[in-house]
């Protein structure tokens, strides 16, 4: 079980934003800091190494603080054993010293089916019986 702010999408384009002026990321996980973040992902045209990258990428920019889970979808591309190492085994290596639960496979991104996800809407997922449970609710922080 997870529940959070959902903030995610395809990792090949949000690492183009990192550092960039767009990059919003961490005013919105500081602004919901009491909420946490449950992240979505998937990755299109990376392969292991590249997604091993992308998320180093990522935590070094500090996205990953708050983070109260993650949930990635399948990968386009399939990402084969490459470089020693599996998708799975690219993710822990970042992501496994953070302790949050972490689903993979799940029906999100580019392959279909493909559930929609609400960017900033609060997210209470549940994986039991071999289902995905997701609920997205919308509440507002007023300052």
């Amino acid at each position: 079980k997870m529940k959070g702010r959902l903030l995610g999408g395809c990792i090949d384009v949000l690492i183009t934003l990192i550092g960039s002026k767009f990059d919003k990321t961490k005013e919105f996980i500081e602004k919901y800091q009491s909420d946490g973040i449950v992240w979505f992902l998937e990755a299109c045209d990376l392969n292991n190494i590249a997604l091993r990258r992308a998320l180093i990428q990522m935590d070094q920019a500090g996205w990953f603080k708050n983070m109260k889970g993650i949930v990635f979808g399948r990968p386009l591309s399939g990402m084969n054993d490459s470089f020693g190492m599996n998708r799975f085994e690219a993710v822990m290596e970042v992501i496994g010293k953070y302790n949050v639960p972490i689903l993979f496979d799940v029906d999100l991104g580019h392959l279909p089916p493909s559930m929609p996800i609400i960017t900033g809407s609060i997210g209470e997922i549940e994986f039991k019986n071999n289902m995905l449970i997701l609920l997205q609710y919308f509440t507002h922080v007023v300052y």
